[in-house]
């Protein structure tokens, strides 16, 4: 996954998501899906949050 410019978010403000298919800050990151099935979690959730030009 690549960061975003300010630039690119601000000129698509209130259009961008980011969709992330776990539990986080549970299950992040590279290796996210081995994870999981290492774990045997049978329950999966996910996240979609607003993408803003700040942290």
């Amino acid at each position: 996954m690549k960061k975003l410019s300010g630039s690119i978010i601000n000129s698509f403000e209130g259009k961008i998501v980011n969709i992330h298919p776990s539990l986080l800050p549970k299950y992040d990151g590279k290796g996210m899906y081995g994870s999981i099935v290492c774990k045997g979690v049978l329950k999966k959730t996910g996240n979609i949050c607003q993408v803003v030009p700040w942290i």
